[in-house]
């Protein structure tokens, strides 16, 4: 019930935004291997001091020409003035679909996490969406697949491929390598699947990041 009710309300959440409100996008291939697999989207939409972000990732692995694995994600985010409102989230894994939802409620957050199960959270995190580049300062970042929170130490370095970017190592309860450029684009990130292939976030057109509004 709570997790057929958390469906509901998210789409009653995409009804009722503008479909005008569309300010920018950016792209990304999604590689396995260096093959691409899939693409990942975040589009920025503002009314006002509001700001929405939706990021959706589509991946299909092919085997013998038969499609042998299908992954779809989708994530809202909802900022008002400078502050993150919620963040709602819903996963179709080969077939297996999970949910979580984040949402404000007095100096908080109320999480459900994809279990279903409620808890309450401090404010003291990043999302795991990526575009956000406060995830520099970030020790503590929401999981929008798991619903949880990950503890996770981040170094940064100059980039070597662009004097204009720069890496970061995020290690803990997760482990990726993740670039930015000096705007604050998220340029993309790569990190190793469960099933120990290399997975690729690359920028095609990445470069039109919306600031959140304070």
């Amino acid at each position: 019930m709570v997790r057929h009710g958390l469906w509901a309300a998210m789409l009653l959440c995409v009804l009722a935004w503008p479909a005008h409100a569309l300010d920018a996008v950016n792209h990304y291939d999604v590689l396995r291997g260096g093959k691409k697999i899939g693409d990942y989207e975040i589009r920025f939409s503002r009314a006002g001091n509001t700001l929405r972000v939706v990021s959706e990732t589509r991946m299909k692995v092919k085997f013998l020409f038969i499609t042998a694995y299908r992954y779809h994600y989708w994530s809202e985010e909802i900022w008002q003035g400078g502050v993150l409102e919620s963040v709602s989230t819903e996963v179709n894994d080969n077939g297996e679909r999970t949910s979580t939802r984040i949402e404000a409620d007095g100096g908080d957050y109320v999480a459900i996490d994809a279990d279903g199960s409620s808890r309450r959270i401090e404010r003291a995190f990043v999302t795991t969406n990526h575009w956000n580049v406060g995830v520099v300062a970030a020790q503590t970042l929401y999981n929008t697949i798991t619903g949880r929170l990950n503890e996770v130490e981040i170094s940064g370095t100059n980039d070597a491929q662009s004097p204009e970017a720069f890496a970061l190592q995020v290690r803990g309860d997760l482990d990726l390598d993740t670039r930015y450029d000096v705007l604050g684009n998220w340029l993309g990130m790569i990190f190793t699947h469960d099933d120990g292939s290399e997975i690729e976030f690359r920028c095609t057109d990445c470069r039109n990041t919306l600031e959140i509004p304070s």
